[in-house]
């Protein structure tokens, strides 16, 4: 199902908080993960668009945030 100008990729992602961060800030996670999935397509000459996928565990760090699903899409113009 991928054309031959598509693109499906998946992505990690890992932002950590240093030690001098935890010593000071509220309670919070040590780290934040990514996974991303994503289908980049030229739809028309100059036209991308790209939907996506994004699971994050700890958004932020905080405590007090559940983990996300976000779903997104990009579109590329150019002339």
């Amino acid at each position: 199902w991928i054309r031959p100008s598509g693109e499906l990729g998946f992505g990690l992602t890992a932002a950590r908080n240093s030690d001098d961060y935890m010593s000071v800030t509220t309670p919070s996670d040590r780290t934040e993960y990514g996974y991303e999935l994503y289908y980049r397509d030229t739809v028309c000459r100059g036209v991308t668009l790209q939907p996506d996928l994004q699971y994050v565990v700890n958004p932020g760090t905080t405590t007090v945030t559940d983990d996300a699903l976000v779903l997104g899409m990009r579109m590329d113009i150019a002339f």
